[in-house]
């Protein structure tokens, strides 16, 4: 069920929790082991679909943050992605698509819905963030488009063309570097980067990658990652996704702390990651209202992982995690978040 669909009044505040692409779903076999590459190579996928293996010849990535200069090592760069910042010519065609749908000519209005549904996920946070639009014939529009992104979404998961465009990041303002540990955002310094390819020195241009990664290593890694799981993640509704992939027999360790303002009850009530069954039950005797949830795939069952929960994962899948509102209650707003750690350890 599509938050379009099931509530449009919360689907801007949803903004954060946006739904894994490409999600295998449950019983996914296990992902085949790769050879490791040097930690200073890593495969740049170009805006024209062209894909490049290289050395990088800089030792750090540069990112410009509110909270100052990062510098990181490309050794401990997992992937990065410019974003719409550092695709000018993209923002400026996106923002060109939204203003049009307001457009006083049909033609033109049609036009724009058809090119930006065909964008598809990758845009969907950009979708979500002009939900604000005073125009009530864009965020008709805009709406549509978004039933119809997240229905093709969900088509793409149930037969398993999704796990090719869960490579595909989506387009965010900023630009990202992940690491084992976390993400940057920011804006990447550097213009260009200097690489050696089998057939010789590269510069390619910040504005002509789409994406960055590092190839599948031998033995898989310990992932750890922390996230902000907005109350507005409600379980009913649209879990939040992790991007972090399970494989049958991981080993899950995961902590929470924070509160969540149960709004319906008045007088500030207050619950924690734990939830309190006298906010009623998203799951009778299981799963009481506040408690922090997860769910492995698109298929898979919802649980409860509360302020501590460790479990091996009975399936493969991609993690996500929300707050069990009970269906009565998931039209109104509940101020709050959890701040969560994860930790997985691999499978032997």
């Amino acid at each position: 069920m599509t938050c379009g669909r099931y509530l449009p009044a919360l689907c801007l505040a949803a903004l954060l929790c946006l739904p894994a692409l490409g999600d295998p779903g449950k019983d996914e076999p296990a992902r085949p082991a790769a050879e490791p590459a040097p930690p200073d190579t890593l495969k740049f996928h170009m805006m024209d679909g062209s894909v490049i293996t290289g050395k990088m010849a800089a030792k750090e990535i540069v990112v410009q943050t509110p909270y100052g200069t990062l510098k990181i090592p490309v050794a401990d760069v997992r992937s990065f992605r410019p974003g719409l910042q550092s695709h000018p010519d993209m923002q400026s065609r996106i923002d060109g698509l939204f203003e049009r749908l307001g457009s006083a000519d049909q033609t033109e209005r049609d036009a724009a819905q058809r090119d930006l549904t065909q964008m598809g996920p990758t845009l969907r946070g950009e979708l979500l963030a002009h939900l604000k639009d005073a125009d009530p014939e864009r965020k008709s529009r805009l709406q549509t488009i978004l039933d119809q992104t997240d229905d093709s979404a969900d088509d793409d998961a149930d037969s398993g063309a999704g796990a090719a465009a869960a490579t595909t990041p989506t387009w965010t303002r900023e630009d990202a570097v992940e690491t084992r540990d976390f993400t940057v955002a920011g804006a990447i310094a550097a213009p260009k980067f200097d690489l050696v390819s089998v057939y010789g020195p590269l510069t390619v241009n910040l504005g002509d990658i789409r994406f960055a990664q590092r190839d599948a290593v031998n033995a898989r890694e310990e992932q750890r990652k922390s996230i902000e799981v907005e109350a507005t993640c409600m379980a009913p509704n649209s879990l939040k996704a992790t991007s972090l992939h399970l494989e049958k027999g991981d080993t899950v360790i995961i902590t929470a702390s924070g509160q969540v303002t149960m709004t319906p009850w008045g007088g500030n009530a207050v619950v924690g990651p734990d939830g309190g069954a006298n906010y009623q039950w998203y799951l009778p005797g299981k799963i009481p209202g506040g408690a922090l949830v997860g769910k492995i795939g698109k298929d898979g069952e919802v649980f409860k992982v509360g302020s501590k929960y460790t479990f091996k994962a009975e399936h493969a899948g991609v993690l996500s995690l929300g707050v069990g509102i009970p269906l009565e209650y998931a039209g109104q707003g509940f101020p709050g978040q959890y701040s969560v750690k994860i930790v997985i350890r691999p499978h032997p």
